[in-house]
């Protein structure tokens, strides 16, 4: 019966996995943390038809969530970059200019 040895194989392998000693780490208590159990235990659960009405709203707010966080830090480097790199780079190029007319053009 050489079609059971791969299974006693893959059994043992699991049994291994199962019982060797884990380093368990802390989620981050924010937006992303909250997404990573999402997508780690509710959207396969979801996805196999086992999932609840609660896992599929949590589910949904965790990912509109996610998506208002990212969409805000987005602007913010937009607001920065438009409001203030830019007027501090066109003012370095101002007077690197102003520089180069009074040293080389006089």
């Amino acid at each position: 019966d050489n079609s059971a040895t791969p299974l006693r194989g893959a059994a043992a392998e699991l049994r291994g996995l199962k019982e060797a000693e884990k380093e368990h780490l802390d989620l981050p208590e924010d937006c992303w943390g909250a997404t990573i159990c999402v997508l780690l235990k509710d959207l396969p659960d979801i996805l196999n038809g086992d999932g609840t009405s609660e896992s599929v709203f949590r589910t949904v707010f965790c990912l509109g969530v996610l998506f208002l966080n990212l969409i805000l830090q987005l602007s913010l480097l937009f607001w920065i970059k438009l409001y203030v790199m830019d007027p501090a780079i066109r003012q370095a190029q101002d007077v690197y200019h102003a520089y180069h007319e009074h040293v080389f053009d006089s």
